[in-house]
């Protein structure tokens, strides 16, 4: 009787074991899709990150650097039809600082 007694706790703790080993799993499934979707986001932003400094670099040296005759005003850009005024105050010297070093200015 008590041999029956300790096999039925024992098969019972054996199931909870199981249920938890298999709830650990499918949380380690959620976690690695969230990953793996945070992931695609990461190299997303990534991406557009790359592409804006290309631009704010080619907006610079075109405003600041190499300025036309009879271009946009300085710190102003025509975009998609509207104007859009462009702050260059971020622009320093973490990103132009060897052309800063070998003229001295902007």
């Amino acid at each position: 009787m008590k041999d029956e007694s300790v096999l039925k706790h024992l098969l019972q703790q054996e199931a909870k074991k199981r249920e938890n080993v298999r709830i650990a799993e499918n949380k380690i499934n959620k976690l690695a899709e969230q990953l793996q979707a945070t992931e695609k986001i990461l190299n997303a932003n990534k991406m557009f990150l790359k592409k804006l400094q290309e631009q704010v670099t080619s907006i610079f040296f075109e405003v600041f650097l190499f300025p036309r005759a009879g271009s946009l005003e300085m710190g102003s850009l025509i975009f998609g039809g509207s104007r859009l005024s462009l702050n260059f105050s971020f622009i320093n010297s973490y990103v132009f600082s060897d052309y800063i070093l070998l003229y001295g200015h902007i």
